[in-house]
């Protein structure tokens, strides 16, 4: 298996966990962009993204990256039926191809 098929799915599994918990989080909380509100359980699973994203590149001795990047894949994901595989993949590709 590829080196990014792994970290994909090491960082959907992340995704996964972060999904069952989305029932604890049901309030609105301020949206990163813009002057508006998204739910909160989104807001941790980006984030739980981010730091997933930041122990695989750590692994490969790679600097961390921010949350910014993390929110410009996952915007390449939002809206696709594929959305809980799309970001991890692009995720990984962060991973792996940003020095």
């Amino acid at each position: 298996m590829s080196q990014l098929l792994v970290v994909k799915e090491r960082l959907y599994r992340a995704l996964q966990l972060a999904t069952h918990d989305r029932d604890e989080r049901p309030e609105m909380v301020p949206a990163p962009i813009g002057n508006t509100t998204e739910p909160a359980w989104a807001a941790y699973e980006r984030e739980v993204m981010h730091k997933a994203v930041n122990e695989e590149r750590a692994k490969l001795s790679k600097g961390p990256l921010d949350l910014k990047d993390v929110m410009r894949v996952e915007q390449l994901a939002v809206g696709h039926a594929d959305y809980p595989d799309k970001f991890p993949l692009y995720c990984a590709e962060l991973v792996l191809t940003v020095d």
